[in-house]
């Protein structure tokens, strides 16, 4: 039970909660860089996985899978060569059976509790030879490959400040909404010159210039788990996140709700869920709309042992489209073997930023460079 098909057109790629709204845009994305009869539709809702399955073509197969369960999981995966995993679970399973058979498996969950029980797998699965890649999407993911970029021409970096402006038209699901409004009640720990002070969440602002059409615009400070490997591989502990929406009086508007208490609704097991579904029927109400979003990372240093500063951006068609992308095309670069990996890894462990781009091959990712200046 091995994922061993030598031609990618033979590729089998089982998606984990294939019927939420990350788990469509990936089932999508791997149709285009795959062909459908390489999808397989992983769900433990069956009536809406199936109907996924059949709107995609009749050569996509379907499962059932239910990630609280091993058995279950064996049985999805077999005769597959990777998984995607766009389902919470609150223990990596999944991760365990993928290493137990040797099987690529890549998740976009960014939860540090989860990932902290990823790494405890390392050992198995390096020593399987197996590929468990954690927090693979847009954001942590590519975030963190775009850092690790833009500090290469640096001999010593000082500072790396990440922002991600989000679309106030986004299209995101339950999960989604729970885990970032519930991300930006988190207090935030900001990082400059060696020093650090911790805020309540979502109060620090900061502006950042993004690529037309998208101009300047005001993020707020995150907690956000991505930043502490991102200070490890780039030696450097001031690494600051930041968020928000396209609109400063949505900004302002959470701004208040984290004040008073709302957004750390978000955080209690029992009422998250139901709040976000809320959210999202209201959200649901509008018609569909172009949801464009920005990644850009700032990063100050030194070189030729004088003082500098360097921008990169990448903007995509949406944050789940984007993750959607991310995250199979790591899964092509990998069972392609056009990278190196073992055990468990984090995307900028792995990729680089222009391999992953090519890998990606679409004109609604764009890359942006400014070269350092003193």
């Amino acid at each position: 039970m091995a994922g061993n098909a030598s031609m990618e057109n033979e590729r089998r790629i089982l998606v984990v909660g294939a019927a939420g709204g990350v788990g469509r845009r990936t089932c999508k994305e791997v149709c285009r860089q795959f062909g459908p009869g390489a999808l397989v539709v992983g769900d433990c809702r069956a009536a809406q996985g199936q109907e996924l399955a059949r709107a995609l073509g009749k050569d996509v197969s379907w499962r059932f899978v239910d990630v609280n369960h091993g058995d279950s999981i064996k049985n999805a995966v077999a005769d597959v060569d990777a998984v995607i995993v766009a389902a919470q679970q609150k223990e990596p399973l999944v991760q365990a059976v993928c290493a137990q058979y040797r099987i690529v498996c890549l998740d976009i969950t960014f939860s540090p509790d989860f990932v902290h029980k990823v790494e405890r797998l390392q050992e198995k699965a390096s020593s399987q030879g197996a590929v468990l890649v954690a927090a693979a999407g847009l954001f942590p993911g590519l975030s963190g490959i775009i850092a690790k970029y833009a500090c290469e021409v640096f001999e010593h970096v000082e500072s790396i400040d990440v922002g991600m402006l989000q679309n106030t038209n986004g299209s995101a699901g339950p999960t989604g909404i729970a885990d970032m409004l519930g991300l930006f009640a988190q207090p935030a720990t900001f990082r400059k010159n060696g020093a650090q002070q911790l805020y309540p969440g979502f109060t620090v602002k900061r502006e950042f210039a993004y690529p037309e059409p998208f101009g300047r615009h005001k993020q707020r400070l995150i907690n956000f788990y991505e930043a502490s490997v991102v200070a490890e591989r780039c030696h450097t502990q001031a690494v600051n996140y930041w968020t928000g929406f396209d609109k400063s009086g949505f900004n302002g508007l959470l701004a208040v709700l984290n004040k008073i208490g709302i957004l750390s609704l978000f955080n209690s097991q029992r009422l998250r869920m139901g709040l976000a579904r809320t959210v999202g029927f209201f959200k649901g109400r509008t018609e569909p709309q172009s949801e464009p979003i920005a990644v850009t990372v700032e990063v100050s240093g030194t070189q030729g042992g004088k003082p500098c500063g360097a921008t990169v951006s990448v903007t995509g068609p949406s944050d789940y489209g984007t993750t959607a992308m991310c995250v199979v095309a790591m899964a092509k670069l990998i069972l392609n073997k056009c990278v190196q990996a073992n055990g468990v890894c984090f995307p900028m462990d792995i990729f680089s930023l222009h391999l992953l781009l090519d890998a990606i091959n679409s004109k609604d990712v764009a890359l942006y460079e400014s070269p350092a200046k003193v």
